[in-house]
This record gives C-alpha cells, structure tokens and sequence, in this order.
C-alpha cells in the first residue's frame, strides 16, 4: 500500500489473506493514508472483469486488529474506494470500527463489500462493522453488514460529522449494538440519505434497528426495517431525536419490538424533532411496552403524519396505533389506521398535549382499548382540534368513548365525521 501513488487501482485476486501490523500505534491489516481504489473478485487468469460473489475475496484479520484503518490529515481529506471485499474478523480493542475505521475521508465510496463478524471492545466504543467520522459525500452502496457487534453505538455501521451521504440499498442485519443503534447509528450529521436498505434482525438498548440524532435536512426513504429490537428503551425500529426537517417516507416498518416496561415506540420513536414528516410509510406488527406501539412522536414544533397505514401493532399503555404528545403543531390526516390494541387509552390515535392540531380524512376503524378512547383519544389542553372528515368505525373500549373520547380540551371542532358500530362497556 505504502509503494500506490496516489489516485492508483488496486485490483486483489481471490483468495483469503490475513496478518496483522502495527503502525503509528494501531493494529490493522491494511492502512491508508492516500486516495486509492481497492478492488476484489479478480483472478489471476482474469485482472479486468471481478467476480467478488464466485471469487472472493476475503481479508480476515482473525481478531488480532481491525481490517482497514483509513486515515486524512486534516484539513486534508483522502478519497479512498472499496468494491467487492469480503472484511472479517476485525476487532478494535479499546477504539472505534472493529472492521473498518475511516477518518477524515471525502466522497468515499464503500461498494458490493460483505463486513461481518468483527467487533470493537472497552467501554461503549462504537461502529461494531464500520466506523465513519470527519467525512463528507461518503456513499455506502449495496453492501451486507452482518453478525458485527459494539459494545457503544452502531453494531453495524456508525457514522458521525459525517455530512450530505448515501447508504443505499445496504443489507444491515443481525448486528448487535450497546446502548444505541443496533444495524446503525448516524450522529450529528446532516443531509445524510437513508435509502432502499434492509435492516432487519438488529439489537440494541435503544434504536434497534436504526437511530439517527443531531442530523438535520436527512431522510430516511423506502426501507425495509424489521425484526429488530430495542432491549431496554425506546425505538424497536426506528429511533429518532433532535433532527429537524426530518423525513421518514415509503418506509415497510414491521415486526420490531422495545418490549421493556418503559419502552416507546415499538415500530418508530421521534423526539424533540422540531419539523418532522411521516408519509405513506407502512407501519405494522410492532409491539411496546408502553406508548405508541407503531408510531410515536413527542415534543415536535410541527409534526405530520399523512398517508400511513398503521395497523395490528400492540401497546402496553397510550396509542396503540399512533401517539402524538407535547408538540406545538400535529398534523394526522389521510391515514389508514386498524387493528391496533392499547391497554389504557387510545387504540388507534392518541393525542396528548397538542395546542393546535388537524386529525382529517383519517379512516380509524377495528381498533380496541381495554380503558378509554378506543378509536380516536385527545386529551390535556389538546385544544383547537379539528377532527373533521374521519371515518371512525368497528372500534371498542373497556370503559368509555368506543370511537371518540376528549377529556381536559377546549375548543374541540367535529365536522362530517362518519362515526358508527363503535361500542364501549
């Protein structure tokens, strides 16, 4: 690596390689400190066409040190390229990226690699599989993360001041993370592209599958983000916070868990996210153990959730479908929401502590609380709503109000609602 000038292709044939070297005190098998493209798949009866999935190319560093250690000198940015790498087995004792560490990197492109099974140890140290920070235009493409496991944030991949990237089109599965970010984390960060991956099976405290905070402009599109869990906190799936002009779109959220007592957000957490949207995102199957078991959203100057289908998701206290609280501004409209359970308030939509809000055009119906406010529940100082235009049907409650239930609000506006069969005992 050392003998590559700047700029130049590395093309490494099949094979597994390994052993480690120690240099300006770290342990690695491959360091970069220049811009230079590595390549793998290759034969060496074949040098121009790769074929990384029928010739691997594996670099194992056996547990003796990180695969890849790639370091800039700031203000002096590298822009370094892996394709078709197979990146095993690494482990960052007491630091950051047990299979890859990149450092000060710009338009660095990670491509068609498979990283898994490596680790980083000592106390909360982050980026189980990849490890990103100081890096601009970083593109994370159609890669399978796998079986990495950290003991901070980021079993899969964490990336941090990292700042207008793409992860496209990622497998991110089976990773474990410590206290945050299971498959991935993403901090302070802005205008970061979270699109078409698969993100399924993950584990972590909080974030099971992803968690992404202080990281303004950024969104999160046409994923697939199931199966994942978070332990011991909130956000099974989708864990978000102090993002603004956040966007979550197209999204198949399913099957994620925050099981503990005080968990939140079983399928999606938000929290102090002052311009948030949630749109034509399908949301089902998630479970909690206390509020919004498919969607939650809490202290947001303006939160909007439009087009959703929300539905069979189970929680263990408030808003079995979809819980807004302590924001300035909600607005739910055009929703599809069914089948959702509560134990105490609102089955379907629950809306606590919202000054101003618009709940229209909304289709509620087959949700049920074993307490009150089986389809739709507002409540403390949630004043000036308009609740106009909603279908509320098929909906039950243990106690009272079957379909609607409003308590501690003034100025409450109910127009051409269609409200029918609901019952209440």
């Amino acid at each position: 690596m050392d003998d590559a000038c700047v700029g130049r292709e590395i093309r490494v044939a099949q094979g597994t390689y390994t052993g480690v070297q120690s240099r300006n005190s770290v342990t690695q098998m491959v360091y970069i400190s220049k811009s230079v493209d590595i390549r793998g798949g290759y034969s060496t009866g074949n040098w121009t066409t790769p074929s990384p999935t029928t010739q691997p190319t594996i670099l194992d560093a056996q547990g003796q040190g990180r695969v890849f250690y790639i370091i800039g000198s700031y203000p002096y940015y590298i822009t370094p390229t892996l394709q078709g790498l197979r990146v095993t087995n690494g482990r960052a004792v007491d630091g950051e990226g047990g299979g890859i560490r990149a450092n000060v990197v710009d338009d660095m492109v990670i491509s068609g690699c498979h990283i898994y099974s490596n680790t980083t140890t000592g106390f909360s140290m982050s980026g189980g599989g990849l490890w990103i920070d100081l890096s601009n235009g970083t593109d994370l493409i159609g890669n399978h993360i796998y079986s990495n496991t950290s003991t901070g944030s980021g079993g899969g991949v964490k990336m941090g001041y990292t700042h207008d990237s793409t992860l496209t089109g990622n497998h991110i599965y089976s990773n474990t993370g410590g206290w945050a970010g299971g498959g991935l984390m993403v901090s302070d960060s802005d205008r970061i592209r979270i699109e078409n991956n698969h993100v399924h099976h993950n584990q972590s405290q909080n974030g099971g599958g992803t968690w992404i905070r202080y990281s303004d402009d950024s969104s999160i599109t046409g994923n697939s983000v199931h199966d994942n869990v978070a332990s011991q906190g909130d956000g099974g799936g989708i864990f978000a916070e102090y993002a603004d002009r956040l966007m979550l779109a197209n999204n198949n959220i399913y099957s994620n868990q925050s099981p503990y007592t005080w968990g939140d957000g079983g399928g999606v957490w938000v929290d102090d996210c002052p311009d948030v949207e949630l749109t034509h995102n399908h949301v089902y199957s998630n479970t909690t153990g206390r509020y919004g078991a498919g969607i939650i959203v809490e202290f947001s100057d303006r939160a909007s959730l439009t087009h959703n289908v929300v539905y069979g998701n189970v929680g263990n206290s408030f808003g079995g479908g979809i819980y807004v609280g302590a924001s300035s501004n909600a607005e739910v409209n055009d929703n599809e929401v069914f089948d959702n359970s509560g134990v105490i308030y609102g089955g379907g939509i629950f809306l606590d502590n919202i000054p101003y809000s618009a709940v229209e055009g909304n289709r509620v119906y087959d949700n049920q609380t074993d307490s009150t406010g089986g389809g739709i529940f507002i409540r403390n100082h949630s004043d000036n709503a308009v609740l106009m235009g909603n279908q509320v049907h098929g909906n039950s409650s243990g106690n009272e109000g079957g379909g609607f239930y409003v308590a501690e609000s003034d100025n409450i506006r109910l127009i051409a609602n269609q409200v029918h069969d609901n019952t209440a005992e």
